[in-house]
C-alpha cells in the first residue's frame, strides 16, 4: 500500500434469492425514496393452475403485473417494469441489490418454497376456485410485522391472515390459523 493506493470498501453480497433481492430493494426504497413502499403478491386459481401478480407501491408509484404462472415470473416482470422507468439505486454500487438475473429455481430458497407451495396447494383443495392468498412485504421497524399474508375466499366471507419476520413464518401462521376454515362451510 502506498499514497496512490485507493482503499475499497468491501460491498455485502448479492442477496441469495430474488425474493431477497426484493425485500433489500423495498427496503431501499423505503429509505432513499418513501418510507411508505410496499411489496405484494398474490397466488388465486387461473385456468387450471395458479395465477400470480405482484405490485409495489411507494409515494405515488404504483407498478404492478397479472397472472403470470409462477411466482419467479410475476416478480421478474414487475423488475422489469421498475427497472426500466425508475432510478431506484441513486448510487452504481448499490445496484447489487436489484432483484434480477435470477433463476427460477432461486427465487424462494428451498423450506420457503416448499411451505408456500404446500399451503396453496391447501387452500386450492379446500376452497376450489374461490380464493386469494395475498402477500405484503413492508420494511417496518417490527420484524414480526414486515410480512403479512391474507386468504380471502368463499365469496369474501373468508378472511384469516398470518405475519411474522419471515415469508415462511408468515405462510406457517397463516397455515395454522386457517386450519378450522379448511373444513367449515
Amino acid at each position: 500500500m502506498n499514497d496512490e493506493t485507493l482503499r475499497i470498501g468491501r460491498r455485502p453480497p448479492r442477496p441469495e434469492n430474488g425474493w431477497l433481492a426484493w425485500l433489500a430493494t423495498v427496503g431501499y426504497i423505503s429509505k432513499e425514496h418513501s418510507p411508505d413502499a410496499m411489496l405484494t403478491v398474490k397466488v388465486y386459481p387461473l385456468e387450471d393452475q395458479y395465477g400470480w401478480s405482484a405490485s409495489v407501491t411507494w409515494a405515488q408509484h404504483v407498478e404492478e403485473v397479472h397472472d403470470f404462472h409462477s411466482f419467479a415470473g410475476a416478480l421478474t416482470a414487475l423488475w422489469a417494469i421498475v427497472g426500466d422507468h425508475y432510478q431506484i439505486f441513486l448510487r452504481p454500487e448499490d445496484g447489487f441489490l436489484q432483484p434480477k438475473g435470477y433463476s427460477d429455481e432461486r427465487w424462494l430458497d428451498a423450506d420457503t418454497a416448499s411451505i408456500l407451495e404446500r399451503l396453496t396447494d391447501v387452500v386450492n383443495t379446500a376452497f376450489g376456485d374461490d380464493w386469494m392468498l395475498i402477500i405484503v412485504y413492508q420494511p417496518l421497524a417490527e420484524p414480526d410485522l414486515r410480512v403479512q399474508m391474507r386468504l380471502v375466499a368463499r365469496g369474501d366471507s373468508v378472511h384469516v391472515s398470518g405475519r411474522g419476520p419471515a415469508l415462511r413464518d408468515a405462510c406457517g401462521a397463516l397455515y395454522r390459523n386457517a386450519a378450522p376454515k379448511y373444513f367449515s362451510k
